[in-house]
C-alpha cells in the first residue's frame, strides 16, 4: 500500500487490509468493511466477558454500597486499619461473586486498535492508495473525499449515541452524555 507504520496496531491494521485486499479481491472498501468486522468478532468476548462483570457488579451494589460508605468514613478519618478491613470485605465480597476488576476495563483494548484504523484509513486516503478513488460503494464511491451527505458520520454517531443508551450504565451517569458522544463523533467524523 506505501505505507509504513514500523509495528503496533497501524501496522496491523494496515496488514488486514492489504492481506484481505490482495487474498478476497476485495475493493479497498470492502477490504475496509470486512477488517472491521474481523476486529469486531475479535474484541466482542472482551466486550461480553466486561459487560457480565458489570451487571455482577450492580447485582452486588445493595451489599457492595455500605462497606464504601465504611470506607470513606475511614478515609475521612485517616483510619488504615478501618480502611484495610474495608478493602478485605470488598475483596471477599468480589471473589465470592467471582468478579474480577481488571475484566471492566476490557473493552478499553478498542481505543489503540481504533486509532490504528482512523490512522491507516486517513493516510490511505492522503497517499491517495491506487483503488481509493474508485473502491468505494454505493454514493461515496471516492474513499478520498468525506461522505457528500454526511450520513457516514450521522449514522456513526447515532450508533454511539444507542450503545450508550443501551450500556449497562446508570441514567444518572449517561445523562446528556450520550447527546454529546453523538455530536462529538457527528463532528469529528464530517471534519475532513
Amino acid at each position: 500500500m506505501g505505507l509504513d507504520f514500523g509495528w503496533g496496531t497501524s501496522s496491523m491494521v494496515e496488514y488486514l487490509f492489504e492481506n484481505l485486499h490482495i487474498l478476497t479481491g476485495f475493493s479497498i472498501g470492502g477490504s475496509i468493511i470486512a477488517s472491521a468486522a474481523i476486529i469486531r468478532l475479535c474484541t466482542f468476548p472482551l466486550i461480553i466477558a466486561s459487560s457480565n462483570n458489570g451487571a455482577k457488579l450492580s447485582a452486588l451494589r445493595d451489599v457492595t454500597e455500605p462497606i464504601q460508605a465504611r470506607m470513606r468514613a475511614a478515609s475521612k478519618k485517616q483510619d488504615q486499619m478501618e480502611l484495610q478491613l474495608c478493602r478485605q470485605d470488598m475483596r471477599k465480597v468480589y471473589q465470592s461473586a467471582n468478579i474480577q476488576l481488571w475484566k471492566t476495563f476490557l473493552p478499553l483494548v478498542q481505543i489503540p486498535i481504533g486509532f490504528g484504523f482512523w490512522r491507516v484509513t486517513r493516510n490511505m486516503a492522503d497517499l491517495p492508495v491506487p483503488g481509493m478513488e474508485s473502491g468505494g460503494f454505493l454514493w461515496f464511491e471516492n474513499l478520498i473525499w468525506p461522505d457528500p451527505y454526511f450520513v457516514l458520520p450521522l449514522a456513526t454517531g447515532l450508533l454511539q449515541h444507542l450503545a450508550i443508551r443501551v450500556s449497562n450504565l446508570p441514567i444518572t451517569v449517561i445523562g446528556t452524555f450520550s447527546e454529546e458522544v453523538l455530536l462529538i463523533y457527528f463532528l469529528s467524523t464530517a471534519w475532513r
